[in-house]
């Protein structure tokens, strides 16, 4: 397996990652969304607020 291989149709995970990643954004007052890609894959955009 390729490094970058587990990301793409892999059987060990069940996608809690982006969960992940939307609460700890979600905890610093932040966002997180993903978007589905037309040619497959996500695009996830983490948004965090400044601290001024």
């Amino acid at each position: 397996m390729l490094p970058g291989d587990a990301r793409v149709g892999s059987e060990r995970g069940h996608g809690l990652g982006l969960a992940l990643v939307r609460s700890v954004a979600h905890a610093h007052g932040g966002t997180a969304t993903a978007t589905a890609r037309p040619g497959g894959g996500l695009v996830v955009r983490v948004t965090l607020r400044g601290r001024g």
